[in-house]
């Protein structure tokens, strides 16, 4: 290229950085501002075009209107070299901190002439650092911010000086970048918007792990680990790993240690991501989070694709994907395996598409549970969950949590699509469950080509969830459900009702349509059959069946 490799923004930066590559151009530079360190600083290892190695000579140009460094000391590199180097280091001393701005230029004369580049003191890694000739840097490495990738220093606030970064940078598309070959202990963050950049990048190659014990979130927000809020263009992207070392909470879980004296309701989200439009999660894996794996909420077209989600079948409230008051979502191409729902859908949702999904085990896909992980999320809401099955439901994670239409909240959940997925060994398939009394609707939801392999419960809607589950009192209120489509769905139960419908008498589920749907048992020579109650609709090709009742009936 025919102008500077780098220039960059530096002010940040510790003025002492190592191992550059740059070239060919007129090299790399930049300005300081303000430097905190005006001792002096080191480039090492730099290398630029080798030149005959007589008369090197490095000297600084004066600019108008800025002040130059002084050269301290230049290695030449050797006449034998074979290497590209045409220096091993050079010292500079920067000006008296508080000056104004100031801006290297430098000469590099040789026995052929003279050769014009630019030296930037601080990051000169091309590797790490994309800039462009404005002196804006794009990529910002938490590397060069202080992070170390040991699996044992606590990173955060190299993260978090690293998003900034990012976040403030005069450019149209940045990143934060989370190197390979690196494992990054860090303490729960939260990365904040509004951000400068129409894009920005979250690129995770490494690994990012959360601290191994639950008393290290003493006097913090015990909901939350990583979590970004209030940015429009984020990308989360791997091919890296998110691992929230979870057994510590599910061992003192009171879900499943009741009795145990000082036992947890709440445990961390391994990944929030809130009030973010027009954002996209993508080509990760996340694992053993001690509740929730990623919540989505208050966003508008956000995309999920190509995620991997995996926690032991035993691990508690740990779903995959919790979304609440969002609209215009896509989730592809995953592969979900929880202690939990795979994907759970909270209240307040419209034009969700999930396609592609592998999941199992855990509980399913299920709709609407009430979901109040913090203060600030401290309404009513509700959720479809599960990629074991699609349900719209309500189980208490912890006593603040409810499912759809709990309290008499009145519930929104309309134009969801589930297709092309299947369900290995799940409590549920595509399930639906609501509140007595709760108000509200669930409407246009669509189960289409889906492949069940020994589920409990592969097609449920229960109208009737109260406290007191099997003794529930009727009652005259009820969420609406309607215009459900169940269409190609194929696989074998594991109980003897493989279709049940639980209505409500007084707001009895409405069109509903079923069409060539075949339900085995998974026991051989076993039979399953199908339970419906106050459902009103059609069904053609359904096995067992029939079920629905038609509307003149």
């Amino acid at each position: 290229m025919s102008d500077d490799m780098s220039y960059v923004n530096i002010s940040a930066f510790q003025p002492l950085k190592k191992s550059a590559s740059v070239g060919p151009g007129t090299g790399v530079s930049g300005h300081f501002l303000n430097p905190s360190n005006p001792s002096g600083s080191d480039i090492s290892n730099s290398g630029f075009p080798k030149l005959p190695p007589s008369s090197h000579v490095f000297r600084s140009v004066p600019r108008p209107g800025f002040i130059a460094p002084l050269v301290q000391q230049i290695k030449p590199a050797p006449s034998s070299s074979t290497t590209t180097d045409l220096f091993t280091s050079l010292t500079l001393s920067l000006p008296e901190s508080g000056s104004e701005t100031s801006k290297i230029s430098d000469q590099l004369a040789s026995d052929l002439g003279i050769l014009a580049f630019l030296v930037i003191l601080g990051f000169v890694s091309s590797k790490f650092a994309g800039s462009n000739a404005k002196g804006t840097r794009t990529r910002f490495n938490v590397l060069d911010y202080g992070a170390a990738g040991d699996g044992k220093t606590e990173s955060s606030q190299a993260f978090l000086k690293a998003w900034n970064g990012a976040c403030t940078a005069a450019r149209r598309h940045t990143g934060v970048i989370i190197p390979e070959n690196n494992t990054f202990l860090v303490n729960p963050v939260i990365f904040y918007g509004p951000c400068k950049p129409k894009r920005i990048d979250f690129k995770i190659q490494g690994t990012i792990v959360a601290p191994n014990l639950p008393s290290l979130w003493n006097g913090r927000d015990a909901s939350q680990w990583l979590a970004f809020h209030a940015v429009t263009g984020l990308n989360v992207g791997g091919p890296g790993k998110i691992d929230g070392r979870g057994k510590g909470w599910w061992d003192q879980s009171c879900r499943y240690h009741p009795d145990l004296e000082g036992c947890t309701k709440l445990a961390p989200t391994a990944l929030k991501i809130i009030s973010c439009n027009e954002s996209s999660l993508s080509n990760i894996q996340l694992t053993n989070s001690p509740q929730t794996h990623v919540l989505i909420m208050y966003c508008t077209g956000l995309k999920v694709d190509n995620v991997m989600i995996q926690s032991p079948g035993t691990s508690p409230n740990t779903d995959g994907i919790h979304i609440q008051s969002s609209h215009t979502l896509k989730i592809t191409n995953a592969k979900i395996g929880t202690g939990d729902d795979c994907v759970s859908i909270g209240d307040h949702i419209s034009k969700l598409d999930i396609a592609n999904v592998e999941c199992g085990p855990g509980h399913g896909i299920s709709k609407n549970r009430v979901l109040f992980d913090h203060p600030i999320f401290s309404t009513c809401l509700t959720e479809l969950t599960g990629l074991t099955g699609l349900k719209t439901y309500a189980r208490a994670v912890a006593d603040s949590i409810g499912s759809l239409g709990r309290g008499g909240s009145f519930v929104q959940v309309e134009n969801i699509r589930v297709r092309n997925s299947s369900f290995n060994g799940t409590t549920n398939g595509a399930r639906i469950k609501t509140w007595q009394v709760g108000k509200g609707y669930v409407r246009k939801v669509l189960f289409e080509n889906l492949e069940f392999h020994g589920v409990q419960n592969p097609l449920i809607i229960d109208q009737n969830y109260c406290h007191a589950r099997g003794a529930c009192k009727e009652l005259r209120t009820g969420v609406q459900v309607s215009q459900v489509i169940y269409k190609h769905l194929f696989g074998t139960s594991t109980t003897g009702v493989a279709i049940s419908l639980n209505c409500s008498r007084s707001v009895p589920c409405s069109e509903i349509s079923m069409q060539s749907i075949k339900l085995t048992s998974a026991r051989a020579g076993r039979q399953v059959t199908a339970k419906c109650s106050n459902a009103h609709g059609t069904e053609s090709g359904v096995v067992p069946g029939p079920c629905l009742r038609r509307l003149d009936e």
